[in-house]
């Protein structure tokens, strides 16, 4: 009989964005048939919990441990009775080596971290499983389908909290001069693709941190300025677009969204209005998901004031 296990975030927090097997040909570059574990796409600073009881075997960066790797970001793997469980691309654990935690125990926080430079093209949780005795030339990296040694049968931990609704704002005509073609973009065009994900939206020279592509730095205030987007994706394509704020402990948090339908033409440009506070070691950056491959640029505006 399997053992009874519980997905390792909260119902609600539970949005699949990556399969056991997915993406072959991507993880060809690694030497695996296919993605070794399920991604679940929730926001930095989520509780992670454990999947089952068992004993914390490693926590930390992923290239100090032989099974996890630098792909993995900072990490937590469990020994069960029956195999082991791994959580990646952590912002913080909450745990130690030797600790013994319960089903449900909340073991990190998810992030967006891989010390590799790849791995994490957004907040996710990357949750996988192990038998006891790993065979690490499976094609897998050793990972097995979760649902192959265990029986999910609910989810840990409470809610987070609701997230903040999408709204709309009104679209800026393609001649306007408002929001011109070119010549006031702050960043290359970036390729977002329809993979459920919310990437952060890149500013600088392509390195994704959220710090180096910030469009606002406290302490400054803002009162009714406005950032823009201008993308190109399939004509009835939506982009949803996120104002998050980063706070000095690495946090996370959304304090607007906006939904921006693409034209006929397959076109979305708008003007996004700001008004947030900032205090010193607190940045503003945008995540962006899109329902189709998208090709998306960042305008800043000015009338930012500094305190």
């Amino acid at each position: 009989m399997m053992p009874e296990a519980l997905w390792p975030v909260a119902e609600r927090d539970f949005v699949v964005t990556g399969e056991f097997g997915n993406s072959p040909g991507y993880y060809a570059q690694f030497g695996q048939l296919g993605h070794n574990g399920k991604d679940i796409g929730v926001w930095l600073g989520t509780p992670v919990y454990a999947m089952y009881d068992g004993e914390v075997v490693f926590e930390g960066w992923g290239q100090n441990h032989p099974w996890m790797g630098g792909i993995a970001g900072i990490c937590v793997l469990l020994r069960h009775w029956w195999g082991y469980t791994g959580y990646a691309h952590l912002s913080a654990t909450v745990v130690n080596i030797g600790q013994w935690v319960g089903k449900g125990q909340q073991v990190a926080l998810s992030g967006d971290t891989s010390s590799s430079g790849a791995g994490s093209t957004g907040p996710h949780l990357h949750a996988e499983t192990l038998p006891l005795a790993p065979n690490f030339l499976n094609g897998f990296a050793g990972r097995v389908n979760p649902a192959s040694i265990a029986a999910f049968v609910g989810f840990a931990g409470t809610p987070s909290p609701a997230p903040v609704p999408a709204h709309s704002v009104p679209l800026i005509p393609e001649r306007s001069p408002m929001l011109p073609v070119s010549g006031s973009s702050t960043a290359l065009p970036q390729k977002i693709p329809a993979d459920g994900r919310h990437h952060l939206l890149l500013r600088k020279d392509g390195k994704v941190t959220r710090k180096r592509n910030q469009f606002a730095a406290g302490p400054c205030e803002m009162t009714h300025r406005n950032v823009a987007i201008r993308a190109t994706a399939k004509p009835g394509a939506v982009l949803t677009v996120s104002i998050c704020r980063y706070d000095s402990d690495n946090s996370e948090t959304v304090i607007d969204r906006v939904e921006l339908p693409a034209n006929e033409r397959g076109v979305v440009r708008a003007l996004i209005p700001v008004t947030e506070k900032l205090e010193a070691g607190q940045g503003l950056y945008l995540r962006v998901r899109a329902t189709a491959d998208a090709t998306v640029t960042l305008y800043k505006f000015r009338g930012f004031k500094q305190r």
